[in-house]
């Protein structure tokens, strides 16, 4: 029974985390600037709840894993929505998640938190015509995750090296060593 709770509470969560603008905080228009703030404060708050379940690894118990594995797994979803709508912060804070994660010594949540970091970083730019803050977030949340694979790929992790290794990088200056 513990095990379903703790999965049905994470599904939730990453519900809430994930909730685009047609998503489950419809009762106030998407255009409505209290709806706005109103959509984004219940996201802040599902990832700091996410952040906790995921955070808190002292339990090998295979329910206390799987709810840290799907939290991961929600703040990858989460990252996605906030830089779609230009949220900075909440994906910074959510990428800073799953970086502290993907060192983490129960082998299942530090492999999903690499695989999150991994497609954070391979998510493609933002649209053309997409608004400046959206283009800033996504461009934020894309580099921060490279920079979170780094000490995954030198301790040999195959995943972190593939995509650190594909990313073309302009200009001088960033080859990972």
């Amino acid at each position: 029974a513990a095990r379903a709770g703790e999965a049905r509470a994470v599904r939730a969560l990453a519900a809430a985390a994930s909730a685009a603008a047609g998503g489950v905080l419809q009762p106030m228009p998407p255009s409505s600037p209290r709806g706005g703030r109103a959509r984004e404060a219940v996201r802040a708050f599902a990832v700091e709840a996410l952040a906790h379940v995921v955070l808190d690894g002292d339990s090998a118990s295979s329910s206390v894993v799987s709810a840290r594995v799907g939290a991961v797994e929600a703040l990858c979803k989460a990252i996605a929505s906030a830089t779609a709508s230009g949220g900075f912060d909440m994906a910074q804070r959510a990428v800073g998640i799953l970086a502290k994660c993907s060192s983490d010594w129960q082998v299942e949540v530090r492999t999903a938190a690499i695989a999150a970091l991994a497609e954070v970083a391979t998510r493609g730019a933002a649209p053309a015509g997409a608004p400046r803050e959206v283009a800033a977030a996504m461009a934020a949340a894309h580099w921060a995750a490279i920079s979170a694979l780094v000490p995954a790929a030198r301790t040999g992790n195959a995943q972190a090296l593939a995509v650190l290794t594909s990313q073309e990088v302009g200009g001088s200056g960033a080859a990972a060593s």
